[in-house]
């Protein structure tokens, strides 16, 4: 190394060092500007990331720049911790102020929190960098701050683990059955056969499908465990959610969870559609209201099933089945058959657009519907309203049945 370049290294470093030193000066007054409260907290986030983003630019490694950001007190909102998670955040923040500006406009128009304490800085930060995924979890759940919502997305994901674990777990068992019969069979067929050949022909294939039979019983066993570990997860952010362990509306759960439909709605939509050939998310306590000549539970998958003729539908109201079924439905619907579903009028969702689009005419009721529980006495209402979609070509019997109900728009 020659002494020019020995120069220009030493000079690089102390540029380097002045520049932190800079960058340590603004961060703490962006972090002043945090504490000083609501008005100028998300400016200083934003202001608190780019000087850290900076800084990072800095240094060679995740490490080093950990130590600079210890050492320069910039780990210390007043009292508490600013956690890694929260740092990368604000980092992630001030390089994307464009989505992160859109967000925060949206929720401070809705009135939803933006005070910042730790865990709803992280919630910010997800939600603007995950704008379906919030406005998923928004409709889905009754939940007003930002926190609470991303919460309600955790539970959201662990909803949706576990039901796919269930049905890797389903899956395995039937393939582990399969295997097993196969087994039986290549085990008889060695007692039976003639000659030696045939024997040992058989005997290799009754081994093949025992190890196959037993990989697939050990693939079920995990993901029943897996299934179990995401249940404990909804359970926790339930619980992070301020404690609330209330389920969605889901039609065809059992137990104390089951609403079902007034028998007022029920009849009104029989007079317009002149009975049901079929209910795909339904009970057997369910459908002596309905009285659909066909009707699918839980057990039988309504998903799974084909749907057609004169349909009423009461999908369930969780993620992502309610997405699913208004899908399967708005299918049904442009194949020919008619039918009327009860949704929440979660109008700004892809899956209640969808419906809309299959919709001859649409209801929506003067007050929120109060469901029942399975004995009928009234249940309550949800903390949100609802939409009744009627696809067929009755719409005059529509408007005669449902305006009774609240207001009718026909499309053109």
């Amino acid at each position: 190394m020659n002494i020019q370049t020995s120069t220009a290294i030493r000079r690089g470093h102390n540029e380097n060092a002045v520049r932190l030193g800079i960058l340590a000066d603004e961060a703490r007054r962006a972090l002043g500007r945090v504490a000083s409260g609501e008005t100028d907290a998300i400016e200083g986030w934003l202001a608190y990331g780019a000087s850290l983003n900076e800084g990072r630019a800095l240094f060679p490694s995740d490490e080093q720049f950990g130590q600079w950001v210890d050492a320069s007190g910039l780990s210390q909102l007043g009292t508490h911790d600013i956690k890694r998670d929260d740092r990368a955040a604000a980092m992630w923040a001030s390089a994307n102020c464009d989505q992160f500006g859109q967000w925060v406009d949206a929720s401070v128009n809705d009135k939803l929190s933006v005070t910042p304490n730790l865990h709803e800085r992280a919630a910010a930060m997800w939600a603007s960098a995950n704008c379906d995924q919030f406005e998923e979890a928004r409709a889905t759940g009754n939940a007003r701050t930002v926190r609470g919502i991303h919460s309600k997305w955790k539970e959201i994901e662990a909803e949706r683990e576990a039901a796919a674990q269930r049905l890797v777990a389903e899956a395995a068992r039937k393939e582990a059955q399969a295997h097993a019969e196969a087994e039986a069979l290549a085990r008889l067929a060695a007692q039976e056969a003639e000659d030696e050949e045939a024997r040992r022909v058989a005997h290799g294939m009754a081994e093949h499908e025992a190890e196959a039979r037993q990989e697939a019983e050990a693939l079920a066993l995990e993901a029943d465990k897996k299934a179990k570990k995401a249940d404990k997860a909804v359970k926790k952010s339930r619980k992070d959610n301020g404690g609330d362990n209330k389920t969605a509306h889901v039609s065809n759960n059992s137990g104390e969870n089951e609403w079902y439909t007034p028998a007022a709605i029920i009849e009104a939509a029989r007079r317009v559609l002149g009975g049901f050939d079929l209910d795909p998310a339904s009970s057997e306590i369910a459908n002596r209201t309905v009285k659909a000549e066909r009707f699918f539970t839980i057990e039988d998958d309504g998903l799974t099933q084909d749907w057609a003729g004169k349909i009423w539908c009461n999908p369930p109201y969780s993620q992502p089945l309610i997405n699913e079924f208004c899908l399967k439905f708005a299918g049904a619907m442009s194949g020919g058959s008619t039918g009327i579903a009860l949704v929440n009028n979660a109008t700004e969702t892809a899956w209640f657009q969808t419906l809309a689009r299959s919709a001859s005419a649409i209801c929506f009721p003067a007050s929120r519907i109060k469901f029942n529980d399975p004995s009928g006495a009234p249940s309550g209402s949800p903390l949100q309203g609802q939409a009744i979609i009627y696809s067929g070509a009755e719409t005059g019997k529509f408007m005669a049945e449902f305006s009774k109900i609240g207001f009718v728009m026909v499309a053109p």
